[in-house]
């Protein structure tokens, strides 16, 4: 069964017709749609401002994706607007896996292009190949995991055994969006009770 829901969520993104209700609703995430009003991207801390705020059900902390990969967090919310710290952000982690055997990583920008990302944290003990796919790896409450991101695009082996130095390109470009859509997640409270560092 759970298969099936990410097979649909990947198709939905792959084809561009997003079901955004039926989609995420069957991974516990509630989904508002917003529209960008300004972004930046060529920064080394970039920023996005979204019509959609307090007055609206926008918290901060919660992730926001597009119909091709995700956006970034929301950071700071008025009763009108909000701001997202974008994937284009050098502060910004995200947690991603490979599609292939579930390896994970954490993935960041580094500053030098907006389709050109850094994944980090994979052993040497995991086959990596060229082209291998990263989604979302789910071990935040921002994001569910399974969401496309990008493919490998170049891999640096040290040496010695440790970590690879892997770049990827993003299947996004994040300098050619009008909307995009914010999902909470509906179980957080329920998640947070259970966390054992808290």
């Amino acid at each position: 069964m759970e298969n099936e829901k990410l097979k649909v969520l990947e198709l939905a993104y792959h084809h561009n017709k997003f079901n955004k209700t039926a989609v995420f609703e069957s991974f516990g995430f509630e989904i508002t749609e917003a529209r960008i009003i300004k972004n930046s991207y060529d920064k080394a801390r970039n920023y996005i401002l979204i019509d959609k705020g307090e007055s609206d059900g926008i918290k901060t902390d919660t992730g926001v994706i597009s119909t091709d990969g995700i956006i970034g967090i929301i950071n700071q919310t008025t009763e009108s607007f909000s701001s997202i710290l974008s994937l284009l952000h050098r502060d910004l982690r995200v947690n991603v896996s490979f599609k292939k055997n579930g390896a994970y990583g954490s993935m960041s920008w580094r500053g030098d292009h907006p389709k050109k990302m850094k994944l980090d944290d994979i052993s040497t003990l995991n086959p990596v190949f060229i082209g291998d796919t990263l989604v979302t790896g789910g071990m935040s409450d921002y994001f569910p995991y399974g969401i496309p991101l990008g493919t490998v695009s170049k891999i640096d082996r040290p040496k010695f055994e440790g970590y690879y130095d892997i770049d990827v390109e993003l299947f996004s470009n994040l300098t050619q969006k009008e909307f995009v859509y914010i999902i909470k997640n509906k179980n957080l409270d329920q998640i947070e009770k259970l966390n054992p560092d808290e």
